[in-house]
């Protein structure tokens, strides 16, 4: 009884462990999906800038 109790509360450990884990993986998956787009987001203001300035010198 003792031991099927003990088993019981190892296997709650792990799943809520487990359980944890998932959560990280999850969030650090999105965390990159963020800086990928902010980058991307990035070079594209970049480049408008630069189209931009262009644009202004011409006109000058």
């Amino acid at each position: 009884m003792v031991y099927q109790n003990n088993y019981k509360q190892i296997e709650n450990q792990n799943n809520q462990q487990e359980k944890e884990l998932k959560r990280e993986e999850f969030i650090t998956e999105g965390y990159s999906k963020q800086i990928k787009l902010l980058k991307n987001n990035e070079m594209r203001h970049q480049k408008l800038v630069q189209i931009i300035q262009f644009w202004i010198q011409q006109i000058k």
